[in-house]
Parts: structure tokens; sequence; C-alpha cells
């Protein structure tokens, strides 16, 4: 398998908005979790004859699947910038896929990371099987600005399901390190043939004092009448 590199993604600051807890107090609005989460992407290319065309077997795969389904890779990414009081105890990106048909079968073909440790190496790239399963390269398990550290079975990411339309990655706190820096998040996306596909994003974290959450967040890409979903 080929090993390619990450694409450059630059990240965006998202103001998260309060969920489910009365944080209003008379007199003054709702606080926002600001500064705390930063997004990048989706950078959405097609996966077909034009892509790695020197790789006989992934272009086989391409081709059994002609006039029935399409490919396309996602690049994403979360960033949590800085750590300071209330701690971030969790967070989530939950990707909402769909198609001009609603065929129900424009989902997550396959996606990672599926489990890692925190701060696994985002600078090696990422592995794509000749049957379109997306892998990462060099992954290590170690603490958050990446000098490494026992392996253990704690997962800081956890992704999925494959195969769904709705597929999320979920963050949370690992021996009580709180969540920060970058993580990037590579999907692939099967489509019918003949339908348009879209990708829109919600992120949500979560603070000691309550959850935090912005759905439907504006996509670099997207056109002027949904400024939240990014057409492919």
């Amino acid at each position: 398998m080929a090993i390619e590199p990450f694409p450059p993604l630059a990240f965006r600051p998202v103001d998260l908005d309060p969920e489910g807890v009365d944080f209003v107090v008379r007199g003054s609005e709702a606080p926002k979790l600001r500064d705390r989460v930063e997004f990048g992407g989706p950078l959405v290319t097609p996966i077909d004859a034009s892509y790695r065309p020197e790789d006989a077997d992934l272009q086989a795969f391409v081709r059994g699947q002609a006039g029935k389904l399409r490919f396309a890779l996602a690049h994403l990414s979360i960033n949590f910038p800085v750590s300071y009081p209330p701690p971030l105890t969790a967070a989530s990106v939950q990707v909402t896929l769909a198609d001009d048909g609603d065929t129900g079968q424009t989902v997550a073909y396959s996606l990672f990371p599926t489990h890692a440790g925190p701060g696994y190496d985002v600078t090696k790239g990422f592995t794509i099987s000749p049957k379109l399963t997306v892998g990462p390269v060099g992954v290590e398990l170690g603490d958050i600005d990446g000098s490494k550290a026992a392996h253990g079975t704690m997962d800081f990411v956890t992704g999925g399901p494959e195969l769904s339309a709705h597929p999320a990655w979920t963050f949370g706190r690992v021996t009580g390190q709180d969540l920060r820096g970058a993580t990037r998040l590579v999907m692939i996306i099967q489509v019918p043939v003949g339908r348009t596909g879209t990708l829109s994003v919600d992120l949500s974290a979560e603070v000691e004092m309550g959850r935090f959450r912005k759905c439907r967040i504006p996509l670099p890409g997207a056109d002027g009448v949904n400024p939240a979903a990014v057409h492919f």
C-alpha cells in the first residue's frame, strides 16, 4: 500500500453554545465555549481513474463498482489548542452524510482512527488498501505533546461506525490528561452513481459545568445556499 502525505488543512475556531443546561443568568447571555475547539476541512477528493492510476488493484476495485457506486476521500481535523480551567472532559465530531436522492446509500465506507491513544503521529500520512480501507501510518501512543509513553488500552479517540451515514469521532481524557492538540480524521465515502453527496458536521464539547454544541458548522467549500453542507 502506498503511503500518502496528509494534505494541509487550515484550522478555524468554532464557538460552541450551551446545551441541555440552564446557563442563563438574569441580565446576561448564556456563555459560549470560546477558543477551545478548532476545526479544519473537509477536503474532499474523488477516488476515480485519476486517483493513483498506477495502483492496478485499487483501480480494478473502483472499476468493479462502476455503474453502482463512486467513492470520495474526505480529510477533516479537530484541534484543542489550549488547556485552561475548566478543562475539556469530552468532545465529538459528528458527520452527517446524504445525497440528493435520499437513497440511504451515501455512507462512510471506511474511516480512521477507529481507536487511538492520545497524540497519535499525524505527520506520517495515511494508506488506502486496494479495497479502499483507509488507515494510518506509524500510529504511536504517547502523551498529547508527542513524547512517548507506555502503551495502554485507553482510547483518546474512537471513531465509527463504518457503513453509516452518521459516523462520529469521540474524544475523552486519558489518565487525567486534558484534551489538547490536533487529530486528523479521514474517511472514504461511497455515493450512488448519478447522485450528489453532501457532508455536514456537528461539534460538541464538555467541561465540568456542562455540555456545549454547535450544529451544522459553516464549512469552506459550501455553496451560498447552505453554508454548512459541502457537495461532492
